[in-house]
């Protein structure tokens, strides 16, 4: 093909016209080339589908505008409609006369005409709103459904704990009397709703007795006052979907657990139908896909208006909004919209996507038929005299490769204008590509105090080789032809952090800073730009025009020509300009650097001059790629966001698609295995053993012991399917393992003979029910050890708690150099059935709260008698008697604790006794006739060291620079850094430089190993010592209630007198909740962390530190805000 290389571009350049590719679709594998498979999704078939006979439908709420996952929606209704011949019904869902709102209703319609999307019929759910009143008066006459006038706090509260109402059992009459006050909207009516009684015992809370008529007291806008009740959407949209004659409902994979729900309704009131070609398929059949997740993105139309209300966008049609309206007026074509969700298919994998993927298929529409022209950066721009150019009007292609296009007319003068950012590249007698004109050589460079200030080039026109030369932008200077006043706007997310967890709030996570703009010029074909026009602005991306260069009628002036950056597709550049990753790539010179350069090329000599092809790996644009270090948020100024940017920056965790469980990364997993192997040796020191249990437990097992079980009650999940079948007994996975154990305790303890029995176990347990998740720290799965030991007495079981503690006592503060507070925890915080609790206290100083580091329980003879623990009594045989037991536990809690108390606005900061690598050896000044002798030197001393125990690893990586390597690894916070450059290499010697410290000595290599151990020494004590002193710098003890709050508030712990009742404990938690802290985390009160074991004075001679107690103190507690 290589001797045809005319005819093959030839033939590219057809291909890539419209009018080749309308006619080449007809002949698609006629040729005998294989045709390019299309980047189209799977679409599953329809169950009982006939061609002619699918109906579908798509039910928006007339709440707001149509965002991406709406036309995700309609586009896949459309798509079944359209592919069986089918039709399709637009329905409004206006069931909630407070949401209805008739402008978005015309808005909706809109955005449908602009998505391609015709309905063959239009409806509302209100035109149904008497048949389905009269469905309502079915169930409550078949018994099936019942009216409550308890408050929605006590549903609420009801329904979580399987509750039924004390109105379940009221007879027909009875509720047909209230369901009369309900349609009247009488003062009694208005305080019931009706629901429907499906089975309060369901581990799904969707058939829990839902809602499925309530009062509403606001106008309806189609049907005014007529109506004072009004159904829910999950009751009416069944029984609309049915007298429509829906055969297929598409409904997200959200609605889930609201599907037997649907299919109840529908049995219940006998509005199913049977397919005729398979009688197994009824219909409306439903059928579930994923929704469309994007990261970065919130679609819920309330949290959307939060932002509208808010003043953060500047409408619904914002470029930033991810309705249909914004994403348009951003750039995206609606054949790049369609394209990606016909891609998506109708598949049920929930993944949250990024938005490169949308831009990409954006940009496969765009690039093949946008014009190029071209836009400089005002600011810094760099006057060039092209000393043999003629001033004249030429012609060029406004598409490269599609002369479809046209052409554009170019200015060509001896003045012309460059970027400083490629100005800086540039270097005397080097040849570049003025894009548009021709080669040109740089003949003088003038520098005023390190700046470019202007150049001097010479036409080439002998030189017809572009390739291997930069490619600049420039822009002529001509009086006659002005160039265009220009705004370049680029916009970022609104939200922070990629994937929400379903607990926290986004306005934690709100980006305040979303939108930047640039001034620039522009050439002259812009002024002929109308709003919506999209271009390519060459080497900078594609931009869509939002307001053209014109006169304002406001201010009589001339307006700029708005442009908005429209994201390419290429991954991390929804924020990021090609033109700013020039001015990365293009690092202005030094002082001395522009001192020793000339202004003419006589004088300039090789070495002086910067090489402009020794550069860093680039893609295929030839842009530098630009690894963005560092934490951008400080420490000191909100923890919560800190906290999140550090695990993931140094690569301890990656998100998963659960909500609130997590990846642990190598560099997490290796801590714990760190701490893992040290408090394993030291048990199985003392004769513990390891052991594993399953993870299901049943549920006789788990509700043995009442008082246990009802603690963890809410968190435990359930398994309650195996396939598409119920599970007769549902089975729990364990949130931690008495209940799994102490059965087989029970069998292999008969003897005194067979105790002590203690056994320990590394695994995960889950729990389910909590808010606001946080790696780490708040996770619905985590890592742990469990350790449950059985004694024949209570003196060896109690030895045998506090030997325990003392080993997290050292896991804390030798390994993770974390000082604690040991005690033990009062009645209220104990461990559910057990005796007492003893615990491990850390202290995180930049938020001021206390945080439980570990635990370990004494369980008396509780859990004996509950599951039989027993043994024959070796005085008495006839007697038998039951076993004292502990357990005790540490989770991949300790990791989350180490992160918060040592970490710092660089990153992470590790204590050598549990850093993966302590010791990260990297070589600097490297050139390439130094390189292999420098990287051979760092070999030996990684050798040298890893011979002696020290964890070590050498950065040899020649695609980053010696400065990125130091950034990243100190993101790491990796403890020792080793510098390696020809000088050490020359006189065998190295420099250490500390992680935290930053201070650099140099040492002989010879004494290295001693010098390292020495100085990791340090660092670990050093680190020990910072944090001891900020715990000791908050540890308050007082007397007076006065003084409590106001020290809360300042982030202290206190230790204060307490008569450690629970309802006194209740009380100073609810009088001390203070205001949010920290941006992410919740207000709360003080509660009890633990009653330490050392006692600052006699407690029992003060009165409890309540005011409104009075009774005597038991002891000095510890009180504190806590994770």
């Amino acid at each position: 093909m290589s001797v045809y290389t005319n005819i093959s571009k030839w033939i590219a350049l057809l291909e890539a016209t419209p009018a080749f590719q309308s006619v080449q679709k007809y002949f698609v594998g006629k040729s005998g080339k294989k045709a390019k498979t299309a980047d189209v999704g799977k679409f599953v078939q329809l169950p009982g589908a006939e061609e002619g006979q699918v109906v579908v439908r798509f039910p928006p709420e007339a709440s707001g505008y149509l965002h991406v996952g709406h036309a995700k929606a309609a586009l896949l209704n459309q798509h079944y409609q359209q592919s069986f011949k089918g039709r399709l019904i637009m329905r409004f869902d206006d069931t909630n006369p407070a949401k209805e709102n008739e402008h978005f209703e015309k808005e909706i319609l809109s955005d449908l005409d602009l998505l391609g999307v015709v309905a063959d019929k239009y409806s509302h759910t209100s035109d149904y709103f008497d048949n389905i009143i009269q469905f309502a008066e079915q169930l409550v006459k078949q018994g099936e459904a019942f009216v409550d006038d308890t408050d929605p706090e006590t549903q609420k509260e009801e329904r979580f704990q399987m509750k039924s109402s004390k109105n379940a059992a009221n007879t027909i009459e009875q509720n047909l009397a209230l369901w009369k006050e309900m349609l009247i909207g009488s003062e009694k009516g208005k305080q019931c709703c009706l629901r429907a009684r499906i089975d309060m015992q369901s581990t799904n809370g969707a058939m829990r007795d839902p809602t499925i008529f309530r009062c509403k007291s606001e106008s309806h806008i189609r049907t005014g006052t007529k109506y004072k009740t009004y159904p829910t959407y999950d009751f009416a949209c069944p029984i609309v979907d049915s007298l429509e004659g829906v055969t297929h409902a598409l409904r997200t994979t959200e609605y889930h657990d609201r599907d037997p729900q649907y299919y109840w309704f529908t049995e219940k009131l006998n509005i199913r139908a049977t397919a005729p070609t398979d009688p197994s398929v009824h219909f409306p059949h439903l059928y579930e896909y994923s929704r469309l997740a994007l990261q970065h993105t919130i679609l819920s139309k309330r949290k959307l208006t939060w932002f509208v209300e808010q003043g953060l966008v500047d409408g619904w049609d914002d470029p930033r909004m991810p309705t249909v309206r914004g994403v348009l007026r951003r750039g995206l074509t609606l054949e790049g919209l369609r394209q990606f969700i016909v891609a998506q298919g109708s598949s049920k994998s929930n993944v949250h996507m990024e938005w490169d993927k949308i831009w990409a298929f954006n940009r496969k529409i765009l690039d093949p038929v946008v014009a190029r022209m071209t836009a400089l950066v005002k600011q810094g721009l760099v006057r060039v005299r092209v000393v043999n150019a003629e001033v004249r009007e030429g012609e060029a292609p406004r598409h490269p490769k599609n002369p479809s296009v046209g052409m554009k007319p170019i200015w060509y003068c001896k003045d012309i204008f460059i970027e400083s950012a490629d100005a800086v590249t540039l270097r005397v007698d080097s040849r570049v590509v003025l894009i548009n004109w021709g080669v040109a050589e740089v003949t003088v460079i003038q520098l005023a105090g390190g700046e470019v200030t202007c150049l001097e080039m010479k036409l080439c026109p002998e030189d017809t080789t572009f390739k291997g030369k930069p490619a600049l932008t420039w822009l002529a200077e001509i009086e006659e032809v002005p160039l265009v006043p220009t705004v370049l706007v680029k916009f970022d997310y609104l939200i922070t952090k990629p994937v929400l967890e379903n607990e926290e709030d986004f306005k934690d996570f709100v980006n305040k800073n979303t939108r930047t703009e640039e001034e620039a010029v522009g050439d002259p074909n812009l002024d002929s730009l109308k709003q919506g026009d999209i271009i390519q602005l060459q080497r900078k991306g594609f931009y869509i025009c939002d307001q053209p260069h014109q006169l304002d009628i406001h201010t009589s002036k001339m307006s700029p020509c708005v442009l908005f950056s429209i994201p390419s597709g290429h991954t991390g550049d929804e924020a990021e300009s090609t033109d700013e990753k020039v001015k990365e790539k293009a690092k202005k010179p030094s002082a001395q650097q522009a001192a020793s350069r000339d202004t003419t090329k006589k004088e300039k000599t090789p070495a002086q001059i910067p090489n402009p092809t020794k550069q860093a790996k680039s893609d295929e644009s030839g842009i530098k790629k630009v690894t963005k270090l560092g934490i951008d948020v400080k420490k000191e100024e909100c923890f919560s966001e800190w906290y999140i940017e550090v695990i993931k920056k140094a690569e301890m965790i990656e998100y998963y698609d659960v909500s609130g469980c997590y990846i642990l990364r190598p560099w997490a997993y290796g801590i714990w295995e760190r701490i893992k192997a040290f408090f394993d040796g030291e048990i199985k020191k003392s004769g513990v053993e390891n052991v594993y249990f399953p993870m299901f437990v049943s549920k006789a097992a788990l509700e043995m012991e009442k008082t246990h079980i009802a603690d963890f009650a809410p968190e435990v999940a359930w398994v309650t399917k195996s396939g598409t079948s119920d599970l007769e007994i549902p089975i729990a996975i364990r949130p931690t393992s008495e209940t799994a154990m102490y059965p087989a305790y029970s069998r292999w303890i008969q003897s005194h003979r067979d105790l002590p029995l203690r056994l320990n176990q590394w695994n995960n347990v889950v729990r389910w029910e909590f808010k606001k998740p946080q790696p780490f720290l708040r996770t619905r799965e985590f890592l742990w050890q469990e350790g449950h030991s059985a004694f024949a007495t209570r003196p060896e079981a109690e030895k045998e708690v506090l030997e325990i503690l003392e080993l997290y006592r050292r896991v804390y503060e030798e390994m993770m150099a974390v000082p604690v507070i040991l005690g033990r925890k009062t009645e209220k915080e104990k461990f559910a059935g057990g005796d007492y609790t003893t615990t491990t206290e850390a202290f995180v100083a930049s938020s001021g709260r206390g945080i439980q580091g570990a635990t370990s329980h004494h369980l008396g003879q509780n859990f004996a008698k509950m599951f039989d623990i027993g043994f024959q009594d070796p005085l008495d045989p006839k007697k038998r008697s039951l076993v004292y037991q502990n357990s005790w536990g540490l989770t991949t809690r300790s990791i989350g604790v180490l992160i918060m108390v040592h970490g710092d606005n660089k990153g992470l900061v590790l204590p050598p006794e549990v850093a993966n690598i302590q010791v990260v050896v990297i070589p600097c000044g490297v050139k390439s006739e130094n390189s292999q002798m420098l990287s051979t030197y760092c070999q030996k001393m990684v050798e040298l060291l890893m011979r002696a125990g020290i964890r070590c690893k050498a950065d040899l990586r020649d695609q980053y620079s010696s400065g990125w390597k130091y950034n990243h690894w100190e993101m790491k916070g990796v403890p020792l850094r080793v510098d390696i450059g020809p000088e050490e290499v020359n006189k065998e010697q190295f420099v250490l430089v500390p992680r935290v410290s930053k201070s650099k000595t140099t040492h002989p290599l010879n004494g290295a190993v001693d010098t390292v151990s020495k100085l990791l020494g340090e660092i670990q004590k050093d680190l020990y010592d910072t944090a001891l002193k900020q715990q000791r710098d908050h540890l308050k003890v007082i007397q007076d209630w006065p003084e409590f709050l106001p020290l809360l508030d300042k982030k202290n712990l206190i230790v204060a007198p307490f008569c450690e009742e629970m309802k006194c404990e209740d009380k100073i938690k609810a009088d001390t909740l203070g205001e949010e802290l920290d941006p992410g985390t919740p207000a709360m009160g003080a509660k009890t962390l633990c009653i330490p074991f050392y006692q600052p004075g006699d407690a029992t001679k003060l009165t409890c530190i309540h005011p409104a107690c009075g009774n005597p103190a038991k002891s000095y507690t510890l009180f504190g805000r806590s994770y």
